[in-house]
């Protein structure tokens, strides 16, 4: 939440320090295992690709992709550009809001609107509820704030 919303803004929460170990703990208990190659297979001993779609623009979208890539990498995630680069920007919102099939998981901007309220993001019907996450707890958590 931005420092604008005053109140509304917590800067004492911690956020997520890097920490493979845990990463990679978490991957194994989920049964997630490493192969001889040194990537992980699903929990069914398969091979695991994970696709990753981001946005073009500007001089940083390869490197930060890549940078990705290469973290993911180290805890044993096969992780794919879903055309092979950072896709174009109207071409890749299509892509995510129309489920395609070719994409795991993604980077992408957003922003707030005026109102700090998570529910154009969050909720059932919310047009960027991107991740199409719909729970019963979610949803009343979010009616009541």
């Amino acid at each position: 939440i931005p420092p604008v919303f005053g109140k509304d803004v917590h800067a004492d929460i911690d956020g997520y320090d890097l920490n493979i170990d845990k990463a990679n703990s978490l991957l194994d208990k989920a049964g997630y295992k490493k192969g001889k190659d040194g990537y992980r297979t699903d929990p069914k001993g398969k091979k695991l690709t994970i696709y990753f779609a981001t946005m073009a623009g500007g001089s940083t979208a390869q490197p930060f992709a890549q940078d990705y890539i290469q973290q993911w990498k180290k805890i044993g995630l096969r992780v794919k550009l879903t055309t092979g680069r950072p896709i174009e920007f109207n071409s890749f919102y299509d892509k995510v809001q129309n489920d395609s099939k070719g994409i795991d998981v993604y980077a992408a901007a957003w922003s707030l609107s005026s109102d700090p309220s998570p529910m154009d993001l969050f909720s059932q019907k919310a047009p960027f509820n991107y991740t199409r996450f719909v729970s019963a707890k979610n949803t009343k958590l979010l009616n009541d704030i």
